[in-house]
């Protein structure tokens, strides 16, 4: 019955998947904001969950547009069980705006096996890593798989390796008259600390262990069994594994950003469950595992809202 309704992809199926985020959002950020209603904090709130619920809405464009799997709204369902799962990345302003701006730099990335616009899809991937690093300065490890996608689709052409520099240089010089504009004239050395977290406690990081080897079975069981019939896709795949790879390191890696990093991850995985879904052909075991996955994602949102 689930799996038959999110099969599709008609407004309802959208305004499920979106409602549900939504939902989740109002209720446990929104409602715990002191002084919502002043502007100075209800402004920024209300463009950061437009974006939230655009980064969902946008899953569908991407994967039709890439051919990432096939058409339903299981992947933008998935999305919103991981933002379930881990409420904690909801109360992250700057790790939601990022993550924003590195899935339209995944999209950008992913778009390169078409071969037309290279330079410019290069260019406009690296500017929307670079912006995300103004919310978080680890973002810029994102270079690395569109490095990769550069690699595997258009390498041959030295222009195409250079196009970052050239989206860096834009960036610097915005900043640097930002920084003029605004007084802030150390915005560099501030901002780009890189500061290493140093608390790997078990029980901080036990969910998001059980979730890197879930993910990690179901990838690995679907590029096996796709990989006869769908060898393009399976590129852009281990594209999207560099991604979430960086993701992960993110979580640990990062001290200020910290677990809230894992926000990255989520679009990856939800292409990576819905190929998964993709060659499940029993449709009793579709229904179990979307149960499954229902109730794993309320137990894991559970566990962090009690810690």
């Amino acid at each position: 019955m689930i799996s038959s309704f999110f099969s599709k992809t008609k407004p309802v199926n959208y305004l499920t998947a979106l409602g549900f985020v939504g939902v989740v959002y109002i209720v446990l950020v929104l409602l715990n904001t002191t002084d919502l209603w002043s502007l100075e904090v209800f402004i920024p709130k209300l463009i950061v969950f437009l974006l939230l619920l655009l980064t969902v809405f946008s899953v569908i464009p991407i994967l039709k547009t890439n051919k990432l799997a096939e058409v339903s709204s299981l992947p933008m369902l998935f999305f919103a069980l991981l933002t379930m799962a881990f409420l904690v990345s909801l109360n992250n302003n700057a790790a939601i705006v990022s993550n924003f701006l590195i899935v339209l730099g995944m999209d950008k990335s992913l778009s390169l096996k078409e071969e037309k616009r290279t330079k410019y899809k290069i260019f406009e991937a690296a500017l929307l890593v670079f912006a995300a690093s103004v919310f978080n300065e680890w973002a810029l490890l994102f270079l690395i798989p569109i490095y990769i996608a550069i690699y595997v689709y258009c390498g041959t052409q030295l222009r195409n390796w250079l196009m970052p520099l050239a989206a860096a240089v834009v960036i610097v010089l915005l900043s640097l008259v930002y920084s003029v504009l605004s007084g802030h004239t150390n915005f560099f050395q501030d901002h780009y600390q890189f500061q290493l977290n140093t608390d790997f406690s078990i029980n901080r990081y036990m969910g998001v262990g059980l979730y890197i080897i879930f993910t990690l079975v179901l990838t690995i069981i679907a590029q096996v069994k796709l990989a006869n019939r769908a060898m393009g896709r399976i590129l852009s795949l281990r594209i999207l594994g560099a991604f979430y790879t960086i993701g992960i390191a993110l979580v640990f890696l990062s001290s200020e950003m910290g677990m809230d990093a894992i926000i990255y991850t989520f679009f990856p995985a939800a292409i990576f469950f819905s190929n998964y879904f993709e060659t499940v052909k029993r449709k009793r075991f579709k229904e179990v595992f979307l149960v499954v996955l229902i109730l794993g994602a309320l137990v894991l949102g559970l566990s962090y809202l009690i810690q």
